[in-house]
């Protein structure tokens, strides 16, 4: 399996935490995994047993500006180019292309050419739906920004897929609806758990309520609403854990809040079980 992300395994935010889960699935299913990815790094090609990573080579502010534009389909779309020229070298018609995707399109893009040139069997796994397209009529946006609609870019790369992986039945089922061609190809996984570990809270009981949030910050996420909701109740604490500089627009006067940058998973997970009694989820 060629486990093709635009995020490296080794960062904190969530999406990393399950990409690796499902890499280590794989591996203990006796599949060999290897992971490719963009080199942010430099402009060297690093291929490894178990990962490739390939430079983008471009100002990736510029290439997301086009996208918004409508002057390229994505900011990683030369990247696909030149991995796909790369990996058709290594990969065989039995091979399998795992292209996942948190919004971006590049990804599946490389899966896309991969399969033509080479006929390998070409699965697309949705973290989130593909940014920009409509789901049920309405446009998914990442960002409040102007961009061009991509429903015809998704038709076109989803076009030659074998399998569609989604990570929620609703998103599985407006693909049904809006490709019925792909309506045997559709399938949905919710991410479950990584081990069976179960963390109960070592928080000794108080007066006050402790409610964190973590993870990733935005507005499709409006982590913000939290803090607004205990405005006014002096016995409840908000705790914030992520890309923290989000919530500098925001006024939380009279309210008891606090910060956190992103941790690792083991340190999260600690602070949660000593610190926090609740849980919020967006």
């Amino acid at each position: 399996i060629y486990y093709v992300t635009r995020t490296l395994l080794d960062t904190n935010d969530g999406g990393s935490v399950i990409r690796k889960g499902t890499v280590t699935n794989l591996i203990n299913r006796g599949y060999k995994v290897i992971v490719v990815a963009p080199n942010y790094n430099n402009n060297h090609i690093i291929h490894t047993k178990s990962s490739i990573f390939i430079p983008i080579n471009k100002n990736t502010r510029i290439l997301s500006y086009a996208e918004h534009m409508g002057i390229i389909e994505d900011y990683l779309q030369f990247w696909a180019k030149r991995a796909s020229k790369y990996l058709k070298k290594y990969v065989k018609d039995d091979d399998i292309v795992f292209c996942t995707s948190g919004g971006e399109l590049g990804t599946i893009m490389l899966g896309y050419y991969l399969k033509k040139e080479v006929s390998c069997k070409f699965l697309v796994n949705f973290h989130d739906p593909l940014g920009y397209t409509t789901i049920y009529g309405k446009l998914f946006k990442i960002s409040q920004k102007f961009h061009v609609s991509r429903d015809s870019s998704e038709r076109k790369y989803l076009s030659s897929v074998d399998a569609i992986v989604t990570s929620t039945k609703f998103y599985a089922e407006s693909l049904k609806k809006k490709y019925p061609i792909l309506q045997n190809r559709v399938y949905y996984n919710y991410f479950g758990y990584i081990d069976k570990t179960i963390y109960v809270s070592e928080k000794k009981p108080s007066n006050v309520i402790t409610i964190a949030y973590g993870g990733a910050m935005g507005h499709l996420l409006s982590p913000e609403i939290l803090a607004y909701a205990s405005r006014g109740f002096s016995n409840v604490k908000v705790i914030f854990i992520g890309n923290v500089s989000y919530f500098k627009k925001f006024d939380f006067s009279g309210i008891n809040v606090e910060f956190y940058d992103s941790m690792n998973r083991e340190a999260f997970l600690q602070f949660l079980s000593q610190n926090v009694d609740i849980g919020f989820l967006s």
